[in-house]
């Protein structure tokens, strides 16, 4: 069939499970014209919760059990912060770091295809980029007109990296439709 190709997902969404089935279903029609795993693209993100080394392996691991794949394709960090951490707090750093680690590892076990990030600033790519074995090879943002501008320095910075830039929200957020009205 025509149906869905690429499926955007995350521990936060609350919906792998459910992505896991249909994808068992649609498995289970393979003689009939079925999608076959490797013409899907499979995409989700560790939770903020979820940050730092040891927990991004575990979140990793329960976000191929409840799809029922054996990889994915892109793992993306999904927040530069940790959840209830301060802001002003050195952890939040330290974990986005050990989670990168963590990626790193997962691709080269070959969990995942390619790794990312999501909603990481010039800042935070500048930092990971000092460290990191692997570059990221995507960072998905919010991206839409309304943003377009305030986005331009992070576009820039991406395409100077060999880092592509993956918008979410192309026609806008929740915050921006009432300008959009």
């Amino acid at each position: 069939g025509a149906g869905c190709r690429l499926i955007d997902t995350a521990a936060s969404y609350r919906n792998e499970a459910e992505i896991g089935a249909v994808l068992r279903d649609e498995a289970s029609l393979k003689g009939a014209g079925g999608v076959l795993r490797h013409q899907l693209f499979l995409t989700s993100k560790v939770r903020p919760q979820d940050a730092g080394y040891e927990k991004t392996l575990k979140a990793c691991s329960d976000t191929i059990a409840r799809l029922g794949v054996e990889y994915l394709d892109l793992y993306l960090i999904h927040w530069p912060g940790t959840a209830k951490l301060p802001p002003e707090s050195a952890r939040h750093s330290e974990n986005r770091l050990g989670s990168w680690r963590a990626l790193e590892e997962l691709q080269a076990a070959g969990k995942v295809r390619a790794i990312g990030v999501s909603n990481f600033t010039v800042a935070h790519l500048s930092e990971l980029l000092q460290s990191c074995r692997v570059r990221p090879a995507v960072n998905q943002v919010e991206l839409h007109p309304l943003v377009f501008e305030q986005q331009r320095p992070l576009l820039e910075f991406c395409r100077a990296e060999g880092i592509v830039l993956q918008g979410y929200a192309p026609l806008g957020s929740a915050d921006g439709a009432a300008e959009l009205l």
